[in-house]
């Protein structure tokens, strides 16, 4: 079933359709049954974990609605499309899955991986920026990490992990992090 648009505020009444508007993502994502699709409008939202099959696509426009993280776990399938996120982790998700048309993009000062897979049957990343910004002990953050016993097809997409750290107090540079690492079955 497709839903209203979600994210605070809502933008507007819903339609006749059988969507519905809700003041939050989380409100709706609450009530959401399997299969269902929600579009968000532009706005924040603290961060979402998704243990079912779903679809979180971002309204048509120059806003892209931001979620500071969105953990799925579980899942037999997701569609993410048109989303500002701080930090993505799929894992244990059966089934085709997608991400696409979203910027992933951690904090400059986190020290987080942008993006983690983990056993993800196959999972389609396209035309996405996946970006770390953060550093940790002068190594900086890792893109993306594909591991476990995952198929991931990356197709159209910019990934790159954090830039070196410089210091003009210290007197050596860091290590620039991976883009992309991948391992075990992967």
């Amino acid at each position: 079933m497709q839903r209203g648009l979600v994210a605070p505020p809502p933008v507007g009444p819903a339609a006749g359709d059988g969507s519905a508007a809700f003041a939050t993502v989380t409100a709706e994502l609450a009530i959401a049954p399997p299969g269902d699709s929600l579009t968000i409008a532009p706005g924040s939202c603290a961060g979402l974990t998704i243990t079912r099959r779903l679809s979180l696509i971002g309204q048509q426009g120059e806003t892209l609605p931001q979620i500071n993280f969105i953990d799925v776990a579980g899942a037999s399938t997701i569609n993410l499309r048109r989303l500002d996120i701080g930090r993505l982790s799929v894992k244990n998700v059966a089934g085709l899955s997608r991400v696409e048309e979203c910027e992933i993009r951690t904090s400059p000062f986190s020290s987080a991986t942008a993006m983690i897979v983990e056993n993800a049957e196959q999972l389609l990343v396209r035309q996405c920026e996946v970006i770390a910004q953060g550093e940790t002990d002068g190594t900086g953050s890792i893109g993306m990490i594909v591991t476990g016993n995952s198929r991931v097809h990356v197709v159209e997409c910019e990934v790159r992990g954090a830039d070196a750290w410089y210091s003009t107090f210290w007197a050596w540079a860091g290590w620039g992090g991976d883009a992309l690492k991948a391992k075990d079955q992967s």
